[in-house]
């Protein structure tokens, strides 16, 4: 007997249980009516592919129409064999796939087997590599389609509307990818933050919107963009409008595969506001001798459209090749005053044996308890049981002198727990008690140095200071020291160092200037009684070059009336020729009238300034004082502007290679010259634009 014919609307459902089947293209379970065999029936299965998916409704029904049309032929004998038709073995095909869930796995060609194979398995994409290429309604089918797919942009072209983030070109975005580039360069962040996973599950909390963008995008692309625009914003900063004189720190660092030169430019602007500004940190190639040097630094200055007629002074440590390629450029310089009083310290401390013995082991006993956890235990309790202060062992480090100075004061302060550990335990030399007085003799020599320089490497201080502080340095050197041995001819030693390395000090037209100039010193601070006559001589020069009409300020002033009608009315207001009496009384006054009239003004201006109080020296602030006093000293203000723009020393030059070493650590290896250039450049100038640019 033959098998009774199956319905052609189970190629598409399974029965699950009884009375419930289960679509195998949208995954839907649909009544059956009942669950008993007598009272189920499959119209809910007909009416929900007519519905919902009507191609599959209509190959059902041609099914069904055709198994309709045989049902009328009689059978054949059954001991008659006879040939199969397509449709009969796509019948038996559906049979077998029904009771096999798994048999895809074992047909590796059962796509191109069944027409319909997408809409059979619920997880044909994962099977199929190349499902997006052989169904043009992917998208519709899987919810998921963008994950499965890089570049599933390209296929649809209405991808915008169906993912929510942000694309690259729009601000929000743009917005996000500076505020990245910008803690990068602040905070001294490696690139390789942006692929930490912390990093980007707080930016996916805070902006659910923002696509993160890999290392190599905020490497180069974002890098360079916001240095391009930063460097816009800080030449218009360093203008002659608002910059006419600057002063310029430098210094060197070398690592280990890197030198690196910097130069920092300082200036006081309209409103008497200190102002230091990174101009670049330059790799070094080749040898750094002096015209090497002098090139880097005009071209430097040429890049930023600063002439050398602008620049005050250039502060540079002691080193020939620096001096050379400073003076090769014929820039005014001067030695770092920090670096010059540690030469001072250091000739002194040199000068006696038995000061370096003691240093020598002092510096031993502080690498002991520096490689040992154990001895630090020890002296702990040591420290506990004779009620001295808990305090670490500091260690000497060769390139900071007053880190010489620490370690002495540190030495001296537990000199009973370190004689107690060295009764008991050994391991370090005991100092005798002559050695613990010359200790506490060099401390009280070396203490007021450290003063000095600390004041001197304040980022408020200016070149005013340099002569105040060697002349006082000069008279605590010069009072009768401790008797102890070799104490005073230290003192000499040093005394003799400083007057020999500071001899040009009130010489140097730019020093004398900035001291007389500043309300806390004025003249009270020379020693050589020629020093006020010059600084009063050289001051009326200044007046009267800064009175003179400057070709390059003329034609600036020119390209701004250019770009502002506005200024151009006022200037021709301003500027109207004289009438005729006016010309008649200069005949008859005669032209040096007004010549003498300045020079009068200007006298008695300089003789009023001079006689009026100094300010207090720690409290007082000499801008500010200016600010107040601008008007009334009209002819002094704009000098004091010009010569107390020059700090004291190089150390904000320093300082930015302080931040070097953190910019080429471990996760920056990949660094080259230029990029920590761009880095130092950005970390620094991006806090004085207060991120506005």
């Amino acid at each position: 007997m033959a098998e009774k014919s199956r319905a052609p609307v189970w190629d598409h459902y399974i029965e699950l249980a009884p009375g419930k089947a289960r679509c195998l293209i949208c995954d839907k379970d649909i009544s059956m009516g009942s669950a008993m065999a007598k009272s189920k029936n499959t119209t809910n299965l007909w009416n929900h592919l007519k519905n919902i998916h009507p191609n599959a409704h209509k190959e059902a029904m041609m099914k069904k129409a055709n198994a309709n049309s045989s049902q009328g032929k009689s059978d054949t004998d059954t001991s008659q064999t006879s040939q199969a038709t397509l449709l009969q073995l796509f019948n038996k095909q559906a049979k077998w796939q029904d009771k096999d869930p798994k048999w895809q796995d074992k047909d590796p060609k059962w796509q191109d087997k069944d027409p319909k194979w997408q809409d059979i398995d619920p997880k044909w994409q994962d099977k199929d590599p190349k499902w997006q290429d052989k169904d043009p309604k992917w998208q519709d089918k899987d919810p998921k389609w963008q994950e499965k797919d890089p570049k599933w942009q390209d296929k649809d072209p209405k991808w915008q509307d169906k993912d929510p983030k942000w694309q690259d070109k729009d601000p929000r975005a743009k917005k996000m990818d500076e505020a990245i580039i910008e803690m990068i360069a602040t905070d001294n962040q490696p690139f390789t933050v942006v692929s930490d996973v912390g990093f980007q599950r707080l930016i996916t909390l805070a902006e659910p919107l923002y696509r993160i963008k890999d290392e190599t995008f905020f490497r180069t692309e974002m890098l360079d963009k916001t240095h391009e625009r930063v460097v816009m914003k800080v030449k218009n900063l360093v203008a002659p409008g608002n910059a006419p004189h600057m002063a310029f720190t430098t210094d060197c660092w070398s690592g280990t595969t890197e030198s690196l030169r910097n130069l920092t430019g300082h200036f006081i602007d309209d409103v008497w506001t200190r102002k230091q500004v990174v101009l670049n940190v330059k790799t070094m190639t080749g040898s750094h001798a002096g015209n090497y040097l002098r090139e880097m630094f005009l071209t430097t200055l040429e890049y930023w459209d600063i002439h050398t007629e602008r620049v005050v002074l250039v502060l540079r440590d002691s080193g020939a090749n620096m001096m050379k390629g400073v003076r090769l450029a014929e820039l005014p310089d001067f030695s770092c005053s920090a670096h010059t009083l540690q030469l001072v310290i250091n000739d002194g401390l040199s000068s006696q044996r038995a000061v370096l013995n003691i240093i020598a082991m002092l510096k031993s006993c502080a690498t002991h308890f520096d490689h040992s956890v154990l001895a630090k235990q020890r002296l702990r309790a040591i420290q506990e049981e004779l009620g001295l202060p808990k305090h670490s062992i500091i260690q000497a480090v060769q390139t900071r002198w007053n880190s010489t100075l620490h370690m002495l004061q540190r030495m001296f302060e537990q000199r009973r727990a370190l004689n107690a550990y060295a009764g008991e335990y050994g391991h370090i030399g005991g100092l005798s008690a002559t050695q613990w007085d010359i200790v506490s003799n060099l401390i009280e020599t070396l203490a007021p140095m450290e003063e000095v320089t600390v004041e001197m490497s304040h980022s408020n201080s200016t070149a005013a200071c340099i002569i105040p502080s060697v002349s006082v340095l000069k008279l605590m050197l010069q009072q009768e020291g401790s008797s102890t041995q070799g104490i005073n001819t230290l003192r000499k030693t040093m005394l003799d160092s400083l007057t020999r390395r500071f001899s040009k000090a009130e010489e140097t037209k730019c020093l004398v200037l900035a001291t007389v100039l500043d309300p806390r010193y004025k003249s009270y601070a020379f020693t050589s009684g020629t020093a006020l006559e010059k600084a009063k001589e050289w001051l009326k020069e200044e007046s009267d070059l800064l009175r003179k009409p400057n070709p390059r300020a003329t034609a600036e002033r020119t390209s701004e009336e250019d770009t502002d009608p506005g200024a151009k009315r006022q200037r021709v207001q301003v500027d109207q020729p004289p009438s005729l009496v006016d010309s008649l009384y200069a005949r008859i006054l005669g032209s040096q009238l007004g010549m003498a009239e300045v020079q009068c003004s200007f006298d008695i201006e300089f003789e009023r300034y001079l006689t009026e109080p100094v300010i207090d020296r720690k409290s007082g602030l000499p801008l500010e004082w200016w600010k107040q006093n601008e008007d009334r000293f009209q002819s002094l203000a704009p000098l004091a502007k010009k010569f107390l723009c020059p700090p004291s020393s190089s150390v904000p030059s320093e300082r930015v290679f302080s931040e070097v070493g953190n910019i080429y650590d471990k996760w920056r290896s990949r660094l080259t010259g230029d990029q920590a250039d761009k880095l130092c450049f950005l970390h620094y100038n991006l806090k004085l634009l207060n991120w506005d640019y």
